[in-house]
């Protein structure tokens, strides 16, 4: 089981993921914007993954990424984005992603073991 921090600004997605993820027992916590994901970050949470929605209400997605792996953290980030174009994709895989998915998310697409 891994420790996962959501970054969806979207309450009901954050809780379809939040379920998905719980079946396979993992430990998820939830931020919907880039400055709580900062809070949880920087608090040595050491989470595994990072669910990232690029459209958040106060910043951009990739922008956060990018001053992630700036900082020094490479934690593996998985992109996700209601609207997929093959710029977004390139610029979140240039700034450090592991993963890039589109919405709607499938469960199995979350499978993460």
């Amino acid at each position: 089981a891994a420790r996962i921090l959501i970054v969806e600004d979207s309450p009901s997605l954050a809780m379809t993921y939040r379920e998905f993820l719980s079946e396979g027992h993992h430990e998820v916590e939830i931020a919907s914007t880039v400055a709580q994901a900062r809070k949880f970050m920087g608090h040595g949470q050491g989470f595994q993954v990072v669910l990232l929605d690029i459209n958040l209400p106060d910043a951009c997605g990739v922008d956060f990424l990018r001053a992630l792996r700036a900082e020094g953290d490479h934690t593996p980030v998985i992109v996700i984005t209601a609207d997929p174009t093959i710029d977004i994709a390139v610029e979140a895989i240039r700034a450090g992603a592991q993963d890039f998915i589109c919405k709607p998310v499938l469960a199995e697409r979350l499978n993460l073991t």
